[in-house]
């Protein structure tokens, strides 16, 4: 081990604390150390010595090892608690290791010590990468679930099959459900949401391109009215290539839709006025022409001046 390490000793007799500093250094292990022998100095270094790890005797005239340990395990949780002890019955040793100690040496056992300090201490490490690891999964769980479930856009997961494995609040609302659970008792393969194309056109679409995006269709709510929708889509394969589900996003366009509807409706009726009002002055024209006609027939002065 090349990082020195900072030792606490729980110990009254400085000999058996020289013994293991020896078989300590004998294995290469570089260390600096300090001792203590009751609990108001224990208290004390590890608030201001904080070390990498405590090596305790069981008994002390003045102090105990099991309590060094519980101590240990409420202040600095993640510092290894080795005890190393004259004798130990096993009954002892049991509630010493199940209370939270990382080993227990015997002192005629000494040159187990080494081995014992190397070995916790990597499991020490490993313990607190993996915590790390999972504290990082947690927050990030914690992210996704906060993005999935406060985002304005519908998020959903399906299946080949048909069936909803997800759908986030914002696509639950926008289908008119009271609940993910209502809505995903409806079979996609067999109602579908979309008047205006099948599933099965969708998932070919999938299949061949690997991804929708911006595809623009109507979906249908729980109470049948009509949901303009802007949906992008993607296609999850195995390792294998196999398709494992089909994940979306869904974008509510129903007010610009039913805004564009409208103003599709208005142009065609003022077409429509439009080409009533031309074909009837062009009746007029026509008939202010014969009108004309007639008069010049009868010798008379035109009424009326053409304008073409």
């Amino acid at each position: 081990m090349t990082t020195e390490l900072k030792i606490l000793f729980v110990e009254d007799v400085p000999a058996d604390v020289e013994l293991a500093q020896r078989t300590l250094s004998r294995e290469g292990i570089l260390f600096q150390s300090r001792v203590v022998e009751n609990e108001i100095d224990f208290l004390k270094e590890l608030d201001e010595y904080y070390p990498n790890i405590v090596i305790s005797d069981y008994n002390l005239p003045k102090f105990d090892g099991m309590s060094a340990l519980k101590i240990t395990l409420k202040k600095s949780p993640n510092i290894p608690f080795i005890l190393l002890t004259g004798s130990m019955n096993e009954e002892i040793a049991v509630e010493c290791m199940k209370t939270g100690a990382s080993d227990y040496i015997i002192k005629e056992h000494i040159t187990r010590l080494p081995f014992a300090v190397k070995e916790t201490l990597k499991k020490k490490g490993i313990q607190i990468e993996k915590e790390k690891a999972e504290l990082k999964l947690k927050e990030s769980e914690e992210r996704f679930r906060s993005f999935y479930e406060n985002i304005s856009l519908g998020l959903y997961r399906t299946t080949f099959e048909g069936r909803v494995l997800l759908a986030n609040p914002a696509l639950v609302e926008m289908l008119g459900y009271k609940s993910f659970e209502e809505l995903a008792q409806r079979n996609l393969q067999e109602e579908g949401f979309e008047p205006s194309y099948n599933r099965k056109q969708f998932i070919e679409l999938l299949e061949t391109n690997g991804e929708i995006k911006g595809l623009e269709s109507a979906w249908i709510r729980k109470d049948l009215s009509i949901l303009y929708i802007r949906e992008s889509a993607r296609a999850i394969r195995d390792a294998e290539g196999n398709i494992l589900y089909y994940d979306g996003t869904v974008e509510d366009i129903t007010e610009r839709k039913q805004a564009e509807i409208a103003l599709k409706e208005k142009m065609d009726e003022l077409q429509r006025f439009h080409n009533l009002t031309i074909g009837r002055e062009l009746s007029m024209i026509e008939l202010k022409k014969e009108v004309n006609e007639l008069l010049k027939k009868n010798g008379q002065h035109e009424k009326y001046k053409i304008v073409e």
